[in-house]
């Protein structure tokens, strides 16, 4: 239930399912590919006002070396309608395993680039706890 993280039926108020998960999926799948939130807005209203209204910008815009397979993949979780979505996770297992792959991606490569690019308010928390400043 997170703004940034909502699917557009749940900011409508309508029940969710398991097709809203795979939209915050997306959603995640988004960030982790651009590093940038979906939708940037601060007001917690317009974040959710975004998700039901505003076309994502495919993450290639800001990712030139993610595939258009996975590219569209991601975009496919975004749909705004629920039945224009992958239907199940099963469903979108299999459209990300027919994605072909052009390199490997190790533990090292992951932790690395989390380390780049990830979610900067868990740095600052962590930079607090090995400051001592959190327990």
């Amino acid at each position: 239930g997170t703004p940034h993280f909502m699917a557009p039926e749940q900011a409508l108020g309508e029940s969710p399912d398991e097709r809203s998960d795979i939209y915050s999926l997306g959603v995640v799948a988004w960030y982790l590919a651009t590093g940038r939130l979906l939708f940037e807005e601060t007001n917690p209203l317009k974040v959710i006002m975004a998700h039901s209204n505003q076309s994502p910008v495919a993450p290639s815009h800001f990712n030139r070396d993610l595939s258009p397979a996975f590219d569209a993949a991601i975009l496919a979780c975004l749909e705004k309608q629920p039945d224009q979505r992958p239907q199940s996770v099963t469903e979108l297992r299999d459209l990300l395993r027919a994605i072909p792959s052009t390199q490997g991606w190790s533990e090292t490569q992951a932790a690395e680039w989390w380390t780049c690019h990830g979610c900067p308010h868990k740095k600052k928390l962590d930079e607090a706890v090995e400051a001592g400043q959190i327990a």
